[in-house]
């Protein structure tokens, strides 16, 4: 794996911790802290890959689906939603790595 993937794989990674403790707050039904979590993962992608990547334009749209899940109180909705952009971050990671 060259440094470029390495590079990639490690932003990823940051994403999936702050998607973590997103996750954990929607499954305790801490909205507030809910919030706060989907902020930091909006300001962090946009801080690894840039406001006007592709990355940031891919993503946006499913953050922004969560952050109106989080605002509507719908937050097993929004857990779901978690769930699955943590998943599809994970097989990003994976074809990264196999090149």
């Amino acid at each position: 794996m060259n440094q470029q993937q390495q590079h990639a794989i490690a932003c990823y990674e940051t994403l999936l911790e702050s998607l973590a403790v997103l996750k954990s707050h929607l499954g305790q039904n801490d909205d507030n802290a809910a919030h706060e979590a989907i902020s930091v993962l909006l300001m962090q992608t946009g801080d690894l890959f840039g406001t006007q990547s592709v990355v940031m334009q891919q993503f946006f749209p499913v953050m922004d689906t969560i952050k109106q899940r989080i605002d509507a109180m719908q937050l097993q909705d929004a857990l779901r939603q978690a769930e699955l952009f943590d998943s599809q971050i994970r097989e990003i990671q994976t074809i990264i790595a196999n090149g």
